[in-house]
């Protein structure tokens, strides 16, 4: 049966790859909040989802890679939540206190594991923080390359409609 997507795409099925994807990340969860993130290995997460080894690392390259899934999925939780209090509330004060509250609202379930990955993210040496070396050369790399991916699709468009397009 195909599983929902609990993102902001909330109702459209998930293909058998996105499933595997949602899978793997679920339970690399469920195991760190059980074992904790040091204590939990790629093929411990690959063997519980019921997948081999490789394809755990095909979705993703370690276990940096699925905090960062997670962190993806937990913001797009919140974007969604967020528009509701913003859609609803004038007031900035009520539009403040609202998203903040839904963001503890969504994080609260990750409370006692999520202390693991902010001490790693703070700490400039591990893969996990935004401050370490090969994060930030791989956050760079990418940009570029979807620049020159979005760059590329706009003189496209112009070519194909004669608008400067931007999507």
């Amino acid at each position: 049966m195909p599983v929902k997507n609990d993102g902001p795409d909330d109702g459209a099925t998930l293909s058998k790859s996105e499933q595997t994807r949602a899978l793997i990340l679920e339970t690399a969860m469920r195991l760190f909040q059980e074992r904790g993130y040091d204590k939990t290995t790629m093929r411990a997460i690959a063997k519980e989802a019921g997948v081999s080894v490789g394809n755990a690392y095909y979705y993703f390259e370690g276990k940096e890679h699925l905090i960062q899934g997670f962190y993806d999925r937990i913001a797009a939780e919140h974007q969604v939540a967020a528009r509701e209090v913003l859609s609803r509330e004038t007031d900035l004060e009520a539009r403040l206190a609202g998203v903040l509250k839904t963001w503890l609202d969504i994080a609260t379930p990750y409370h006692e594991f999520a202390v693991q990955f902010f001490k790693n993210a703070a700490d400039p040496d591990s893969p996990l923080s935004p401050f370490s070396p090969s994060r930030s050369t791989r956050a760079w790399r990418r940009s570029a390359s979807t620049a020159r991916c979005s760059r590329a699709r706009r003189r496209r468009c112009r070519r194909n409609c004669g608008t400067s397009c931007r999507s």
